[in-house]
């Protein structure tokens, strides 16, 4: 099931940042609260293509994008260069082989980008992308 990628994604996530809590909203991120957990994060996906369909196997190419969210207390600078550093560390866990599981056969990791909300100064949002390549039975 393509729903897999989420669970393949956050397990490499909590291995990485293990007291991040993942915000369940379907598309919405504006609504996290960071007050009790400290680090967030939020996955989306979406099905781009079918890469072939070869007999009874079918390669689909899968966009995964993760948000961090991050509280950058007093010394953002340094919480910054942290934040950064976990996410590059997702992206190296996520791209290890011998993760793969339900179908994944390649994660490539895309950009890494941070940024900040308008509103507070405080949280540091990182964002990452991964293409995703899946092999799924036909039914």
């Amino acid at each position: 099931m393509i729903s897999q990628v989420r669970n393949y994604f956050a397990n490499r996530i909590k291995a990485e940042m293990p007291k991040a809590k993942e915000h369940t909203d379907a598309y919405n991120v504006d609504n996290i609260g960071l007050l009790k957990s400290k680090e967030a994060f939020f996955i989306t996906y979406s099905n781009d293509a079918n890469i072939t369909t070869d007999g009874d196997l079918i390669t689909d190419s899968v966009t995964v994008d993760v948000t961090l969210m991050i509280k950058g207390y007093r010394d953002v600078k340094t919480e910054f260069d942290n934040a950064m550093d976990k996410a590059h560390n997702i992206k190296r866990r996520a791209s290890k082989i011998s993760n793969y599981e339900n179908g994944i056969i390649y994660v490539v990791g895309g950009s890494i980008s941070a940024t900040n909300p308008d509103t507070n100064d405080n949280i540091i949002i990182v964002e990452m992308s991964f293409n995703v390549t899946m092999n799924f039975a036909v039914i």
